[in-house]
């Protein structure tokens, strides 16, 4: 399907859900890998649409909504989407191109970008101690492939040599040829680096695995909501943090951002010394992943090697910060965990 929603397929999505006509629609800003808006029915009430882009994959689509169905049976001091049920009674409908389409609930405030980021860091760690209550059916059924395991996280790519063949031969990546080589090459380096993480053996569990500052909503100074569920995994707890952190390193001073974030989440989330110094790989590999991710993306159709190639030069430069701070940034996580006596043994 298109990249936008056409008004046709927004009249379908809301009619399994709502009654009348809908007065308007606006897209969302943000988010690029489903097709989310707000719509205003004909009663006067705003609902979120998301209709997804996901290569039809309806499984991730049902397992997310079954995620969202436990956890927020959970007490946190935030909010997650709370699905609208269909005319049919169902959470989430398909539509006639094959796309599953859902409403939900809206949540007061607005998306915390670069600001907030002791809010964003306590949201962290107390999502992670909720999202470690979640049943053993949902931490063994889960659709999405952990983060170590590189070359699955997109159907697209297939395997490393297919992807590592797509780089090379690829003549739309010579507009970042240089970059995307470096980046290929800490791809292959981090697949070593994955092997001695899962031999160190460290905690567990289902985690977002997407959450960042454009995934919760501020209101008041304090997180009011987090978003977007549909890549929970069950994978290192400590990768939740990393890709949070993943979006600071990039910016002209990480080091304090990073500090910030970790105050807020040491309120509430724990780590192990194992995993404290496992953070810059876990960053490495949130990063690095994303380039894997958006070349499968373009090799299936689902989007344009643009959406890569226009992000090549800030995925260097996070790499390169990580490479050159790693010591310190472990330190500074170290100390937060210390500091809040949330460094454990297990």
């Amino acid at each position: 399907m298109s990249i936008e929603l056409e008004r046709h397929q927004v009249e379908e999505a809301c009619s399994y859900f709502l009654e009348g006509p809908i007065l308007s629609f606006s897209k969302a800003t943000g988010g690029i890998n489903n097709l989310v808006g707000f719509v205003e029915a004909a009663d006067g009430k705003k609902w979120v649409l998301r209709v997804s882009n996901n290569g039809n994959n309806i499984e991730k689509v049902k397992y997310e909504h079954a995620v969202l169905a436990e956890l927020g049976q959970i007490p946190t001091s935030f909010q997650v989407p709370k699905p609208l049920k269909s005319k049919n009674g169902n959470t989430y409908e398909v539509m006639k191109n094959g796309a599953a389409c859902c409403m939900w609930y809206m949540i007061p405030g607005t998306l915390a970008g670069k600001g907030n980021i002791t809010a964003v860091g306590s949201a962290t760690g107390e999502l992670v101690c909720a999202m470690g209550q979640l049943s053993h059916t949902l931490l063994h059924t889960s659709p999405n492939p952990p983060y170590w395991d590189l070359f699955a996280i997109h159907a697209g790519v297939r395997d490393g040599p297919a992807f590592y063949n797509e780089v090379k031969t690829n003549p739309g990546f010579d507009c970042c040829r240089a970059g995307i080589d470096f980046l290929a090459q800490e791809i292959h380096t981090l697949e070593g680096e994955v092997e001695k993480l899962k031999e160190r053996q460290l905690p567990m569990q289902l985690i977002h695995a997407d959450l960042h500052f454009d995934n919760v909503l501020i209101n008041d100074g304090k997180a009011s909501g987090v978003l977007d569920f549909e890549f929970v995994a069950n994978d290192f707890r400590a990768l939740e943090l990393a890709i949070s952190m993943s979006k600071y390193v990039g910016e002209p001073d990480p080091l304090p951002l990073c500090i910030e974030f970790m105050h807020g989440f040491a309120q509430h989330g724990k780590l192990t010394v194992a995993e404290c110094a496992a953070v810059p790989d876990l960053i490495k590999l949130r990063v690095l992943s994303n380039v894997i991710w958006f070349t499968g993306r373009a090799m299936a159709g689902e989007e344009s090697l643009s959406l890569l190639t226009d992000r090549i030069h800030v995925y260097v430069k996070r790499i390169t910060w990580l490479n050159e701070n790693t010591h310190t940034l472990v330190e500074a996580v170290t100390q937060a965990m210390k500091a809040t006596g949330n460094l454990v043994d297990n």
